[in-house]
């Protein structure tokens, strides 16, 4: 701020004390509270931080906070409606606006916990065991049902073995996954029996107790097409329309429990019925959306295969014919994920980066070691898996960096990122070699 003259003391020094107050502020024009919760944090910022008035947008940091104020605001909000945030969520999340949402979303979860306690609500639920993968929310669905069942629980030696990618220069474009591990490939190998279904054909008044009737005739429900904007669990609840997969093993009188990603990690949790219904028949071109049922067989028997597990490992390591397709199989997926990443080093500007990829590539790792531990209690490899567990130890700390440099973006970092790609595919074929030079 301007002023006509600086006040001064009879000693020639500046008078601090008569120099005006200078009123924070943050850039953002002013958006009043929309709702009680707003209005409250809006609030204890203002009571905190000393200002007149605080918008919904406004930052408390930009307004002169600082860590030991958001201490007190943490303290204050708990003590007003008894729901406690971290204080690293007002770091991520400074705005009155973020904070009520967080809020209300701790509400609303409560109110379903109350309610199921109230009522003692029986659950119904399939068997399912969470899974060591979480990149792909289908995969990984799938495996915690067969992993959950005692003649398919063994299907993770003998699958998530082959990965594959597409040869790409753009870093979304390379598509990192494992080889048929979805329902219908498992319904092709005779382990599931997959039914489809229309949403034209379903009539939504009764959808829930369809749901109810499969799950009670041992069935999982993989529901593709879900609008998350009617689910109060997800960021764009009430706010962005977006389609996303959710998969139901279980329910009781009130809500659905489900397998979703929550708070950008797969959970296993509650969901009021009808806000799945709504999801699911609410959004545009809902006639042409469909989902499906899957049952796992109990008269089929899958046993660890050592000659498929070693056929299969030949196949990763480029000893044997690859698949008959035109994308990169096993460690030549590398390829694809270092050109990415070279090319992105030669643009001038930072860009976002797929972490997709670098989780995927430490899950593989660790079923990997997981693999061999298996193995070597029949086969005399016990020698390689310290080989193994560096790799896996390697593959995390590369996806501990690639979420850095998602949060910090800079040139240095994505280097690391592709020196450390380098280093992993040396030691992966380092491992490879090892393991077929011992296992005969």
């Amino acid at each position: 701020m301007l002023i006509d003259r600086i006040p001064m003391t009879r000693n020639g020094k500046v008078d601090r004390r008569a120099l005006p107050e200078i009123e924070a502020k943050t850039g953002n024009a002013y958006e009043a509270p929309r709702n009680e919760t707003e209005e409250l944090v809006c609030r204890i910022f203002t009571e905190i931080l000393g200002t007149e008035r605080v918008g919904i947008k406004d930052s408390f940091f930009e307004l002169g906070g600082h860590s030991l104020k958001a201490t007190k605001l943490v303290n204050r909000i708990e003590a007003e409606c008894g729901k406690r945030i971290a204080l690293k969520e007002v770091l991520g999340n400074p705005t009155p606006e973020k904070l009520a949402e967080i809020l209300q979303q701790r509400i609303s979860e409560e109110k379903i916990e109350d309610k199921n306690a109230d009522v003692m609500e029986k659950e119904t639920r399939l068997p399912l065991e969470f899974p060591p993968i979480e990149t792909y929310q289908a995969a990984s669905f799938v495996l915690a049902a067969l992993r959950a069942h005692k003649n398919t629980e063994d299907v993770i030696y003998n699958k998530y073995i082959n990965i594959h990618a597409v040869q790409t220069e753009n870093i979304w474009n390379v598509v990192l996954g494992f080889d048929r591990v979805l329902w219908d490939e498992y319904a092709a190998d005779g382990l599931v029996d997959v039914k489809f279904y229309y949403l034209r054909n379903m009539d939504k008044n009764v959808f829930a107790e369809f749901v109810q009737e499969k799950i009670r005739e041992n069935c999982y429900l993989c529901l593709y097409h879900l609008d998350e904007y009617y689910l109060s669990y997800s960021a764009r609840y009430m706010k962005k329309h977006f389609s996303h997969d959710t998969y139901i093993y279980g329910y009781t009188d009130t809500c659905f429990l489900v397998m979703a990603y929550k708070d950008m990690k797969l959970q296993m949790f509650k969901v009021r019925k009808e806000e799945i219904i709504d999801a699911l028949f609410e959004q545009e071109n809902e006639e042409d959306k469909e989902f499906c049922t899957m049952k796992i067989l109990d008269s089929v028997e899958e046993k660890i295969d050592y000659e498929r597990i070693r056929k299969d490992l030949g196949f990763y390591y480029g000893e044997t014919k690859e698949y008959g397709d035109d994308r990169l199989h096993g460690v030549k997926t590398y390829s694809s994920i270092k050109n990415s990443l070279q090319q992105m080093e030669m643009r001038r500007e930072a860009e976002i980066l797929d972490i997709r990829i670098f989780r995927m590539l430490w899950e593989h790792k660790k079923l990997m070691t997981m693999r061999m531990r298996k193995i070597s209690e029949r086969f005399e490899i016990a020698e390689v898996i310290p080989l193994y567990e560096k790799l896996e130890t390697m593959a995390e700390s590369l996806f501990r960096v690639a979420i850095n440099y998602v949060l910090n973006p800079s040139k240095e970092t994505l280097h690391s990122i592709y020196e450390q790609t380098v280093n992993i595919e040396m030691q992966d074929k380092e491992c490879g070699e090892k393991l077929f030079e011992i296992w005969n």
